[in-house]
Parts: C-alpha cells; sequence; structure tokens
C-alpha cells in the first residue's frame, strides 16, 4: 500500500507564542485549515497538543481522530515510534 500524507501547521497559527491565547485574533483564523481537511480528506487527524485536541473534536471529521499531546512537548525517541507503530498498525487494517 501506498500511503500520503500532509503534515500542516494552520496558517492562522504561523505565529509562535508559548499559548494559544497569546495569539492575537487575527492569527486565530482556522478557515485554512478547516480547507484543508475537507479538501485532503484523511483518513487519520492526529491533533498533538490540548487546543487542537479541543478543537478537532468539535468538528464533524469525516475521518479518524487521534489526540495526543504537542510534539514540542515531552515526546522522547521511544514514544515517538510507538506512536509510528500505532498510525501503521491503523494504515495497514484500512
Amino acid at each position: 500500500n501506498s500511503y500520503s500524507s500532509a503534515s500542516h501547521n494552520c496558517e492562522g497559527f504561523k505565529t509562535a507564542s508559548k499559548q494559544a491565547l497569546d495569539l492575537e485574533e487575527q492569527n486565530r483564523i482556522t478557515a485554512p485549515f478547516d480547507y484543508l481537511l475537507r479538501e485532503v480528506a484523511p483518513k487519520l487527524v492526529i491533533a498533538h497538543g490540548q487546543d487542537a485536541a479541543g478543537y478537532l473534536q468539535t468538528q464533524d471529521l469525516p475521518c479518524e481522530l487521534m489526540c495526543v499531546s504537542h510534539f514540542a512537548r515531552g515526546w522522547s525517541f521511544q514514544r515517538a515510534r510507538e506512536l509510528g507503530r500505532t498510525i501503521r498498525k491503523y494504515c495497514e487494517g484500512e
């Protein structure tokens, strides 16, 4: 099987901040990300971080949603490999 993936941090969140709430309203736009979700129609979305998970859980996604802690905080090589294995198992089951 051949799988393609697209990694995208929402254009509206392109400004670095310690907390999403620190962003100005103009930098919290989700429309580009929402558009990509509709057009790309992924089979699996991995939401990393509470803000992303919370937002995506309110959306009517036509795919599986996997929520994990933010990739920038506390991920070891072993934990990343375990996530990779979980994703591979999911993809192999498709």
